[in-house]
């Protein structure tokens, strides 16, 4: 070896501790950059392993671990955009997808009506009364679902099919609507709620966003004035009001009376339009009628009630033999349309008005009354038991005349829409043939 070989070696030593300051401030960014590089490729090293792993498991992560490739590629860190920040929320979903369940990935959001008037099954699917119950959500995950809506079991209520089934597609929103196909109680003198509940149809997981989902059935003929439309929004104006006809609408139990007051007279011609009505009044309310007369009480109601009222249907009337004026407007109504020639004969408009002489805006006189001409003719259904046909509509067609002339936009909305109120809210009137139409309404079940 020669001398300068030998040399070499110590002069740079020496350049070494001759300039300590300045090959330290040269070296001490680099030996910083060596560490944070180091501890980034174990952080990438340890991803990758945890990716490996995680991929036998499941065809989702793998997914996952496709859209991240750039993350975990041998790539040098200066062409993949890493960052602390991306890494820890790459671990994270990778590390999350496989333990996902059906609670965590779907959203369900039941809607229902507060409740379940009896008097309108034949009456659902309108706006007002869509369904029994419609499950609405969202599936947040990459996976597809199969959901069982079970009835739970119910005292008196024979249900005909326990459950129903519905499949969730990935990453979509869904809407389900739910019928239950069920005998309700006979007697049906109560309430009744029937319990609903959603589970994951594999693992069996509850996913209701409750223990169960409840549904108030009412019983037949109660109707409610604080029924809501689902999710807890108010009804159409005059919806309630217009369900009313489902008491009059070709019912069949008023059928043999409702052919026999429209026989031919002694000209051999079948009656009609007031003349049918007098002899339909005559043989439901009058003292020629006999004991077959139905008693209609002589006393105000309450309507719009603060809750509910009952009402009976045509063939409890004419059993029992006893009705408010209200009960007795309709089955007068529902007797008269049994025949009626809707072409050609006038329609009769259900008025339920304030008293003026009382001073409960609550207590309410109902009148039938029609249209003759440009003029009104009623009957004043409280006076029913006292008055024949001919002394009530010469009583009361000239009150009804004053109603309707002082509330002019309640004929144009009878017209328009079948149902309507005055300005003040006091009185209301309906005509159920336009208003069925309106508002999808149905006969009785």
């Amino acid at each position: 070896m020669s001398e300068k070989e030998v040399a070499a070696p110590i002069e740079d030593r020496k350049d070494a501790q001759e300039r300590p300051g300045e090959k330290k401030s040269k070296s001490a960014p680099n030996g910083k950059a060596e560490k944070k590089g180091s501890a980034l490729v174990k952080q990438l090293k340890m991803a990758a392993a945890i990716v490996a792993v995680l991929g036998t498991i499941s065809a989702g992560v793998a997914a996952i671990v496709k859209d991240w490739k750039p993350f975990f590629s041998s790539e040098s860190p200066s062409n993949s955009p890493v960052t602390r920040k991306t890494l820890k929320e790459t671990i994270t979903t990778v590390s999350k997808s496989p333990t996902e369940t059906s609670m965590e990935c779907i959203d369900l959001n039941p809607l229902m009506p507060n409740v379940i008037p009896h008097y309108l099954l034949n009456s659902i699917g309108s706006e007002n009364f869509p369904y029994w119950l419609r499950i609405e959500g969202e599936n947040k995950c990459r996976k597809k679902w199969r959901v069982i809506v079970r009835f739970e079991p119910k005292e008196n209520v024979i249900l005909k099919s326990q459950s129903t089934e519905f499949e969730i597609d990935q990453l979509s929103k869904f809407g389900e609507t739910i019928t239950p196909d069920f005998d309700l109680p006979k007697p049906f003198v109560e309430k009744i709620s029937i319990s609903w509940t959603v589970y994951d149809d594999v693992t069996g997981e509850k996913i209701s966003p409750q223990n169960s989902i409840k549904t108030t059935v009412l019983p037949p003929h109660t109707v409610s004035f604080d029924l809501k439309k689902p999710a807890k929004k108010d009804l159409e104006e005059g919806y309630i009001l217009a369900s009313l006809g489902a008491w009059t609408l070709r019912r069949y139990d008023a059928a043999e009376i409702g052919t026999n007051c429209r026989l031919p007279d002694e000209r051999s011609r079948n009656l009609r339009e007031v003349d049918a009505l007098r002899s339909c009044y005559s043989r439901l309310f009058s003292k020629e009628a006999g004991n077959a007369a139905v008693a209609v009480l002589d006393r105000h109601i309450e309507f719009p009630a603060r809750t509910s009222i009952t009402i009976s249907p045509p063939s409890d009337l004419l059993k029992d033999k006893e009705a408010n004026s209200l009960e007795a407007a309709l089955l007068l109504m529902a007797v008269y349309d049994v025949k009626r020639d809707n072409s050609t004969e006038f329609e009769l408009v259900l008025v339920i008005s304030k008293d003026e002489r009382v001073f409960s805006r609550r207590n309410k006189r109902v009148f039938v009354a029609w249209r003759k001409g440009r003029s009104w003719q009623a009957l004043n259904m409280m006076k029913a038991a006292k008055l024949s046909f001919d002394d009530n509509v010469a009583q009361s067609s000239t009150e009804i005349g004053q109603i309707f002339s002082n509330n002019p936009s309640l004929m144009r909305k009878i017209d328009e829409r079948g149902v309507g109120y005055s300005y003040d809210q006091s009185i209301a009137a309906a005509e159920f043939h336009v208003a069925r139409d309106r508002f999808g309404i149905q006969g009785l079940p």
